[in-house]
């Protein structure tokens, strides 16, 4: 996904969904993971997509 990026160490949390209301009737939207990811030093990601 991210060409020549190499990871340092993955840590990974649970995020509740959050409680909506869905045409008048109560609802959940779905519970996701979310990663945060530490590049080993002197690596980078481009975000901009600049060259």
């Amino acid at each position: 996904m991210f060409d020549g990026a190499e990871v340092e160490s993955v840590r990974v949390s649970n995020v509740k969904g959050k409680r909506k209301i869905f045409k008048r009737l109560p609802g959940k939207r779905a519970d996701w993971k979310k990663a945060y990811i530490k590049l080993k030093p002197g690596f980078d990601i481009d975000f901009m997509g600049n060259g």
